[in-house]
């Protein structure tokens, strides 16, 4: 006898499928949303371009012993903030120890001979007053006694240049400042006058780079301004001047290096930390840089910029000409005035004239604060 198998019912009713097929032109018509990123043109974006530098103590200097030893000890390491009259190595000393303790040894002794021939000589010059001693035994005693302060003299000069020797066994700081090298460990032998360390001034600073040739054609020492910035920084950087071009290029390139000035507020960058570097120009060449992301090829080249129309934001194409090629992912453009909107990411499926959501405006005029980088939801 066969018997029939259950047979599983599903919950689901007419009621059920036919919401289903009345909600479908609802799922169609929701439009889908995604997300593009904008910017803000602002004038302390407007430079030629950008380079890295590294920054540099305006004073360093090698520290180092004046005499041949094994150095036993460094008390210093990079990076350590020392003052003035601090240890910061010593060397092996115990020659130098015996040589002040032979020659301290030596001036006692001649001490207490010379003192002993000063009572002499006293004594010869009483037994003269009375006519007991002869004119020949005052004259001995004398010439004994010049001679014992004369040795004495010597031996006093010699254990000061022992304590002396002894002192420059231990290498102390010049001056308040930042250790930013070390160039040997204990245990090796160092000539006289090689640097163990290199100490950097707290206070001055530059930066060195390496700058295009073109850039440094019309460039003055002294005179030619540059914008120093980095994250310690203030948003409009820290002004410098530049100092000093080498002559030679910089590996056949025609790149050379140069060193910036800075003024004392940038003591706060650290010794060796990256900044970015721009020429500082006037407001009619000022140019705006952008993400290389932001331009589109056309003819000419473009970017979208979001404008507002009848109270909606809106996407149009704004033509704009690169000039320069890119550097550090962003590139020059001109026909762009500082606090426009631009799209930065996202833009290959953009169309003109369509609306996006809500974002940030642009400052309300030169010097206003950079607001963060918004997300844009347009509609695809």
């Amino acid at each position: 006898m066969l018997r029939s198998k259950p047979v599983m019912k599903l919950p689901f009713g007419p009621a059920f499928f036919a919401l289903i097929a009345l909600s479908a032109p609802l799922f169609a018509q929701t439009p889908l949303l995604r997300p593009v990123v904008s910017e803000i043109t602002a004038p302390e974006a407007s430079h030629a371009g950008r380079f890295i530098g590294t920054v540099e103590a305006t004073t360093t200097v090698g520290v180092a012993f004046e005499l041949l030893g094994r150095l036993i000890s460094r008390s210093a390491d990079e990076g350590e903030s020392v003052t003035r009259g601090q240890e910061l190595a010593r060397i092996d000393s115990r020659a130098l120890t015996e040589d002040r303790d032979a020659a301290r040894a030596s001036v006692e002794s001649l001490e207490v001979t010379f003192a002993t021939l000063q009572r002499a000589r006293q004594r010869a010059i009483e037994l003269a007053g009375r006519g007991v001693a002869a004119a020949a035994a005052l004259e001995t005693a004398e010439r004994n006694e010049a001679v014992a302060r004369a040795n004495l003299e010597q031996a006093r000069a010699t254990l000061a240049r022992a304590e002396d020797a002894l002192d420059r066994a231990v290498l102390r700081a010049p001056f308040d400042g930042i250790v930013i090298q070390t160039r040997h460990e204990p245990g090796s032998t160092i000539a006289a006058g090689d640097p163990v360390l290199i100490l950097a001034g707290p206070g001055g600073r530059n930066v060195v780079l390496t700058l295009p040739v073109t850039l440094l054609q019309n460039a003055e020492v002294g005179q030619s301004r540059f914008r120093i910035y980095a994250p310690k920084l203030p948003p409009e950087g820290l002004k410098g001047v530049l100092l000093r071009v080498d002559p030679a290029s910089v590996s056949q390139t025609r790149m050379r290096r140069a060193w910036i000035g800075l003024g004392p507020e940038a003591a706060v960058l650290a010794i060796g930390e990256l900044v970015s570097v721009a020429p500082e120009e006037s407001g009619d060449e000022a140019r705006v840089t952008l993400p290389e992301a932001a331009l589109l090829k056309g003819d000419p080249p473009f970017v979208w910029q979001v404008v507002e129309e009848a109270g909606a934001r809106i996407l149009r194409k704004r033509p704009v000409t690169p000039e320069g090629p890119p550097r550090a992912g962003r590139i020059a453009v001109t026909d762009l005035p500082a606090g426009s909107e631009i799209v930065v990411r996202g833009t290959r499926s953009l169309q003109d004239g369509q609306p996006v959501g809500p974002g940030i405006r642009p400052p309300d005029g030169p010097g206003a604060p950079m607001a963060p980088l918004p997300l844009i939801f347009g509609e695809n």
